[in-house]
C-alpha cells in the first residue's frame, strides 16, 4: 500500500505583509522559516515544499 499527501499553499494578505503558507494533509508540526532583511519568501521556494512532503505546516 502506498500513501498519498496532498500539499497545498496558500497565501495569506495582510498589511503590511504576506505570508505563504505550505500544508500537507497530515501536519505533525509547524515549522518557521523567516528570512533576513534583505530576502524574501522566495529563498524557502525548495525547502517550503520539501517541509511539507515530510508532515510540517510551513
Amino acid at each position: 500500500m502506498v500513501a498519498t499527501t496532498t500539499q497545498q499553499s496558500v497565501i495569506l494578505q495582510g498589511e503590511p505583509v504576506a505570508v505563504k503558507v505550505y500544508q500537507s494533509d497530515h501536519c505533525k508540526a509547524d515549522a518557521i522559516l523567516v528570512h533576513g532583511f534583505t530576502g524574501s519568501k522566495e529563498d524557502f521556494d525548495f525547502i517550503g515544499p520539501l517541509l511539507a512532503e515530510r508532515g510540517y505546516r510551513v
